[in-house]
C-alpha cells in the first residue's frame, strides 16, 4: 500500500506550495508503482507503503518505503501523522479469484478487514479524502460485454465479493466521515497511469460521493 506526499516546486527549486495526496495502498505492486511513476512527473513525491507480500522494494523509485502491513494500526497512524497524509489511494488488496475460492477467509481478512482498520485510522488522523481501487470482479459474469459501470454487481468468487464489501462499506463511510471519496475499476494494464491521474483530476469516470466540509 502507499501514500503520497506532494509537494510542488518553481523551475527555480524554491518551494511554491506544499499539499498532501496519497497514492493508495500497493505501492510496491503494478498498479501503485505506475501511479507513484506518474505522479512523481507531475511533481508529487509518493511515500509508499507496503507489506512486500506481492510488491517489490525495487519498484519504489520516486519516494521512501514504509514497510509495513495494513493490520499494524499504530504504524499506519505513524506514518499518517509523521507525512501529513491529505488522501489516500488504496490499492493494496489479494487479487487471484481462484486463490480466493480456495481460502476465502484470508482474502475478508485483508480486503475488508484490514481496510476498516485502515479507514478508522484515516478518521482519527483527520484524513477525509480516498480514492479505492477496486475490479471488475463485482460483476460477476456480466449479462453484456462491455459492462456498464451501472450493471448489476453479482461477484462469483470471495474476491470479488470482498472488493464490493468495501464498497458498500465506503458509501456509508463516505456519508459519515469522507469529503471526497472516488471508486475505480481497472480493467487491465494497459493505461494504468494515466487512468490513475484522471481520477486524481476529476476527469475519470468514477462514482463520487462528497459529504460534510473536511473536519480536522
Amino acid at each position: 500500500m502507499g501514500f503520497i506526499r506532494a509537494r510542488i516546486y518553481r523551475d527555480n527549486n524554491a518551494r511554491a506550495e506544499q499539499h498532501a495526496t496519497s497514492a493508495g495502498t500497493g505501492g510496491a505492486g503494478y498498479v501503485g508503482a505506475q501511479t507513484c511513476k506518474a505522479l512523481a512527473q507531475r511533481g508529487y513525491l509518493p511515500i509508499t507503503f507496503d507489506n512486500l507480500s506481492h510488491g517489490h522494494a525495487w519498484a519504489v523509485k520516486w519516494g521512501p518505503l514504509v514497510h509495513g502491513d495494513l493490520a499494524d494500526a499504530d504504524l499506519l497512524a505513524h506514518t499518517l501523522e509523521t507525512y501529513s497524509i491529505d488522501a489516500v489511494l488504496h490499492f493494496a488488496a489479494y487479487a487471484c479469484p481462484a486463490e480466493s475460492m480456495r481460502e476465502p477467509a484470508r482474502y475478508f481478512r485483508n480486503n475488508v478487514c484490514n481496510t476498516l482498520t485502515f479507514l478508522e485510522c484515516m478518521v482519527k488522523a483527520g484524513v477525509r479524502n480516498i480514492v479505492f481501487s477496486s475490479t471488475c470482479a463485482t460483476y460477476g459474469i456480466p449479462a453484456r460485454l462491455p459492462v456498464s459501470e451501472n450493471a448489476p454487481q453479482l461477484p462469483i468468487s470471495p474476491y470479488g465479493e470482498s472488493k464490493l464489501t468495501v464498497e458498500r462499506i465506503l458509501h456509508w463511510w463516505g456519508r459519515a466521515y469522507m469529503t471526497t471519496l472516488r471508486r475505480y475499476r481497472p480493467p487491465n494494464r494497459n493505461g494504468t497511469s494515466r487512468l490513475t491521474i484522471s481520477v486524481l483530476q476529476g476527469r475519470a469516470r468514477v462514482a463520487a460521493l462528497r459529504s460534510s466540509p473536511r473536519r480536522r
